[in-house]
């Protein structure tokens, strides 16, 4: 190893690198700037990749103070002197087992991606980033695969290498799973799920009340049609927070149900139906249920088509702001033309 001095604030340290110790391992170099004396004050580190073979590397060492410098023999260590206290650079070290392409092919054998240069320390959520973004998948419906190993997003390439040796290509299989068609989250984090269909006449209507429907109106004759069972609990959520949230994945129209419409007022005065593009459904009927204090309760329906790009759709739905309960939500999957 050489260093040569440049100004008083820096210097250049060349790496001479004997081709017989390099191999395709050897590939990354880690320097590190380090003051002997505390008091310097001055930490530094660069991570540098380099390919190989290599005759040599210049990297320049930039420093808070004047030095003198000097250097010992030996691919690894240089020492720059600054009166009594010392800087040591740290460098070549041997890094990883394998580097190496990767391969991601799809159960029909298309290239979903793949890359010329990778190693152990790649992380598998960067592949999968990678996959949804040149097959438009969603990242949760994406599952990784060497072998019969399912690839976790916490993992790093090294922990499915195996017995790879340097160059050779890790394959990697990709298999898209579909997820449910919608699902529901609760901002409030209480209980919230959408049901296989809808409700029989006399069951619940909330997951926290023991409000019954007496009638589901044309909701139970639409095919396709699902009930979100909701926490009455929300029914106070202002108008313009988000209650409830949607990630539906397939064309649908969703419904909400007023409990009259009284309710519908105190809603408009905030204006998000409006804004948000929902249509009054004057034909639609009703639910019927019982609750407290002013039950039966049957009010006004509003629904809103959702086409989702890329199987995702994120629809918000707004705070109930009524008191005696919460609107009631139906989604209707619609099969594509």
């Amino acid at each position: 190893m050489n260093v040569h001095e440049g100004s008083s604030q820096c210097a250049d340290v060349t790496l001479h690198l004997p081709s017989s110790t390099l191999g395709l391992g050897d590939s990354y170099l880690e320097a590190h700037v380090l003051a002997a004396d505390k008091s310097v004050g001055f930490v530094g580190k660069q991570i540098l990749l380099v390919n190989v073979p290599l005759a040599s590397l210049v990297w320049r060492v930039s420093l808070p103070f004047a030095i003198d410098i000097g250097a010992d023999d030996g691919p690894s260590i240089a020492k720059l002197t600054m009166k009594r206290r010392t800087l040591v650079i740290k460098g070549l070290r041997r890094k990883y087992a394998w580097i190496g392409p990767y391969l991601v092919r799809g159960l029909s054998g298309n290239i979903a991606d793949s890359a010329e240069a990778s190693n152990e320390d790649m992380p598998v959520c960067h592949i999968e980033r990678r996959v949804c973004a040149n097959t438009l998948a969603r990242r949760d419906e994406v599952r990784l695969m060497v072998g019969a190993t399912l690839l976790q997003n916490r993992m790093k390439l090294g922990d499915c290498t195996g017995t790879l040796r340097h160059g050779e290509t890790l394959e990697i299989s990709v298999a898209v799973v579909t997820g449910p068609s919608v699902t529901a989250v609760a901002m409030s984090g209480k209980r919230i799920e959408v049901l296989d269909g809808v409700p029989e006449t006399g069951s619940s209507c909330h997951f926290d009340r023991d409000y019954t429907f007496s009638s589901l109106g044309d909701f139970a004759s639409r095919e396709g049609m699902r009930y979100v069972m909701t926490p009455n609990d929300d029914r106070k959520t202002a108008a313009d927070d988000v209650m409830w949230r949607l990630d539906i994945r397939v064309p649908a129209i969703v419904y909400v149900n007023f409990r009259s419409t009284r309710h519908v007022q105190e809603i408009r005065e905030h204006d998000w139906l409006e804004q948000d593009g929902w249509q009054l459904q004057p034909g639609f009927k009703s639910t019927v249920s019982d609750g407290y204090p002013n039950g039966p309760y049957s009010g006004p329906v509003f629904a809103k088509s959702v086409h989702p790009k890329n199987r995702q759709h994120i629809m918000n739905l707004m705070g109930s702001n009524f008191y005696e309960g919460t609107y009631f939500v139906f989604v209707e999957l619609v099969s594509p033309s």
